[in-house]
């Protein structure tokens, strides 16, 4: 039974139906099983909990698009 695990910014669960349908079709054509065998993880991580070079990605969102 394969598992996907997703770390990321909160999502509607709209969004997260969609992902998760999308990320179990992919797998199950990846490993050649039922859909059935696969299972999807979502966790979520809102800004302030989220570090990108020691700054807080709410503090300041450009830091997510520094080079």
């Amino acid at each position: 039974m394969p598992n996907v695990e997703v770390s990321g910014p909160p999502l509607s669960d709209e969004k997260k139906r969609e992902m998760a349908l999308e990320m179990t079709d992919c797998a199950a054509r990846g490993y050649g099983l039922p859909k059935q065998s696969i299972v999807v993880v979502i966790t979520e991580h809102p800004p302030q909990n989220v570090c990108v070079a020691g700054r807080m990605v709410c503090d300041d969102r450009a830091v997510l698009t520094e080079d």
